[in-house]
């Protein structure tokens, strides 16, 4: 079990050199939350991420798709990710392997990101993934060049000039070899408002709404879940054991294994782990929980 209590993490310090990277410099403001390199060699990354509400450079990112899964939150104001499509505050989206999205200009909300995958899916993936990304970006600066998101080089197979989205490269880069982005089985990212769902009773003091389930994996437990869980009173649920888990609550009063958290506090479950989560006080907590698949 990995717990982060987002008040308490400090913000990433930003790249000192000013040189252009996989994206395009912004004032967004990034906490590293959770990581892991799991079960199934299931790898993930759970980060906050800031935009400047001060008149600051926003963040601007190409047309692009990836080879692997994300899953945002927007915690306040709202994160756009395409021309007038914007998750508003509370709101939660799935961005499925393979599925186009931007181009985007993100410059007034707070969002929680799950990013994730199978191996090379997503090979940055664990706690260390800044320092992956660090390492494979010295890389490719020796061979081309960031350019407003892309990344430019010579295809060594026919010296001709290349270009890749800066983060697909990335990844290639610290894969060893091209990776291959998947046809998109969804057509685009898929938009949820939890605040249209109803909630149904689980148990005495438990309620649980459920927001989604997505195949990007074959196989009877390869399927992402999204619920959104409510504890009040005496109300007691614990976290499976079959399955990888990252949760996150949003107001104050959640207790995990008996020790009372503030809100925004984010919790992983790794598999064969089982975590007890209850209310502390009168007022009802509202949990977040993601399911995170298996292929075995």
């Amino acid at each position: 079990m990995d717990i982060a209590v987002i008040a308490d993490v400090p913000a990433s310090e930003k790249p000192k050199d000013g040189r252009p990277g996989a994206r395009p410099p912004s004032d967004t403001e990034h906490k590293s939350l959770l990581g892991d390199v799991g079960k199934d060699d299931l790898r993930f990354r759970f980060v906050r991420n800031q935009e400047s509400l001060d008149g600051g450079t926003a963040a601007r990112y190409p047309r692009h798709h990836h080879g692997f899964q994300q899953i945002r939150w927007t915690e306040f104001g709202s994160v756009n990710y395409a021309p007038n499509q914007d998750i508003a505050e509370g709101d939660i989206a799935y961005f499925p392997k393979g599925a186009y999205y931007g181009p985007q200009m993100k410059e007034h909300g707070a969002q929680l990101l799950l990013q994730y995958g199978f191996g090379d899916d997503y090979p940055v993936g664990g706690k260390d993934w800044a320092d992956k990304y660090k390492e494979a970006t010295k890389r490719l600066r020796l061979k081309g060049e960031f350019e407003d998101g892309r990344y430019v080089d010579t295809d060594p197979e026919t010296g001709e000039r290349r270009e890749r989205d800066g983060v697909e490269a990335l990844h290639d880069e610290y894969a060893g070899k091209r990776l291959v982005i998947p046809p998109e089985a969804y057509s685009a990212p898929i938009l949820m408002h939890p605040a249209a769902f109803a909630f149904y009773e689980v148990g005495p003091g438990v309620e649980m709404k459920r927001l989604g389930q997505f195949f990007d994996y074959a196989g009877p437990n390869a399927d992402v879940r999204m619920s959104v869980l409510r504890l009040s009173g005496r109300g007691r649920f614990a976290l499976g054991q079959d399955r990888a888990q990252i949760a996150w609550s949003v107001g104050p009063g959640l207790t995990i294994e008996g020790r009372a958290y503030p809100g925004l506090t984010c919790l992983y479950s790794p598999r064969e782990e089982s975590v007890l989560l209850a209310c502390r006080n009168e007022d009802p907590v509202d949990v977040f929980v993601v399911d995170l698949p298996r292929l075995d």
